[in-house]
């Protein structure tokens, strides 16, 4: 009778973890929690991780926050999941749905966007 064994995490997997834990504001804490997660499931690198545990390693570095600098210079630190999306959807997303300032009256959007190049 064969024994039920859950798969290895995937090469995106390893890849995303990787990419994750290199942010430079949270490389040393990404670091750390890699090594603690390792130890907790008694492996010695993230290539060894079931899918289940990457998955759940990916869960915890997308929490961590990171510091996102809008197009008017203000700062704010978000957590990792929003900070991509706003990376792969652009400036208005992060400005419409993280800054205090509302988009209509931000100066500095209204003239990055009738800049011409």
């Amino acid at each position: 009778m064969e024994l039920w064994t859950e798969k290895n995490a995937t090469q995106r997997q390893i890849e995303y973890i990787k990419i994750l834990s290199n942010y430079p504001d949270t490389k040393d804490k990404d670091a750390e929690d890699i090594r603690c997660f390792l130890s907790q499931q008694k492996k010695g690198k993230i290539e060894e991780l079931t899918k289940t545990e990457a998955s759940e390693l990916i869960e915890t570095l997308l929490v961590r926050p990171v510091k996102y600098v809008f197009l008017c210079g203000k700062e704010k630190f978000i957590d990792k999941k929003d900070y991509n999306r706003y990376y792969m959807l652009g400036k208005l997303e992060a400005c419409l749905h993280e800054c205090e300032t509302d988009v209509n009256a931000c100066p500095k959007w209204f003239e990055e966007e009738t800049r011409v190049e």
